[in-house]
């Protein structure tokens, strides 16, 4: 497999496949803000997102074994009782560990949308469609924000293509898969999350259930996280190499 599509390189390996890039910042234009240190921050944080998301799996499907022995009529010994508080403890960390990451990744995705926005502006695009701000501020105006980012994304990599004049390789179906797994992510967080709110009094089988909803919803962020890293990775890539 080619270096161009490989996910599971290193960030920093990813990048260093071609060294001329970082240094091909010299020859760009004077308000050209070199993103080298920030595409790696991202591609780190989402390939931490992907290791939690599977860790995260890992830990619901323990949870999943539990409750189907609560629901066969497990008796509740010391032993067993010992092992759902760990799980609790486990599912509690991870919970926490999830929503710092997602706060994390958020913001720091957001200022990369925006640095790749305006630096191909740099390079000499001109009247695109979704400023630097718009292409962030979409993201939260409810509605717009079903169709809106996927536009000024496929737009700064459109635009980052045509300044590079390199062969398209990737193609946009990245960007359309990319943006059905965040549609489907969101859908399935507030499923999710309306659900093991609910769940103080539930019975077994409905914990079951929201426990079925993290499972997916923590197996769709993984290939979610892929997607956006080789988009991130690509888009730099050709910004600096114009």
């Amino acid at each position: 497999m080619s270096s161009d599509l490989n996910p599971y390189q290193s960030p920093s390996s990813a990048l260093e496949t071609d060294k001329n890039l970082s240094q091909s910042v010299q020859n760009q234009p004077a308000n050209f803000k070199d993103p080298t240190v920030l595409t790696k921050i991202v591609l780190g944080l989402l390939v931490t997102g992907v290791i939690l998301s599977l860790i995260s799996w890992g830990s619901d499907f323990m949870e999943m074994r539990l409750l189907k022995m609560l629901q066969d009529g497990s008796d509740i010994t010391e032993n067993f009782q010992s092992q759902l508080e760990n799980s609790d403890t486990r599912q509690g960390i991870i919970g926490k560990l999830s929503l710092l990451l997602f706060i994390v990744q958020a913001i720091s995705i957001l200022m990369w949308i925006y640095r790749a926005n305006s630096n191909v502006r740099q390079l000499g695009v001109m009247n695109m469609e979704f400023s630097p701000g718009w292409s962030i501020g979409y993201y939260f105006i409810p509605l717009l924000n079903l169709w809106k980012p996927y536009q000024a994304m496929k737009e700064i990599y459109r635009c980052s293509q045509t300044v590079s004049h390199q062969p398209e390789k990737m193609g946009e179906g990245i960007l359309a898969l990319w943006w059905f797994l965040w549609i489907s992510s969101n859908i399935l967080g507030k499923l999710t999350w309306k659900a093991s709110s609910s769940t103080q009094e539930s019975s077994i089988e409905q914990l079951i259930n929201t426990n079925i909803l993290y499972q997916i919803n923590a197996l769709i962020d993984i290939p979610l996280s892929i997607a956006l890293f080789l988009i991130v990775r690509k888009i730099y890539r050709m910004q600096m190499a114009h």
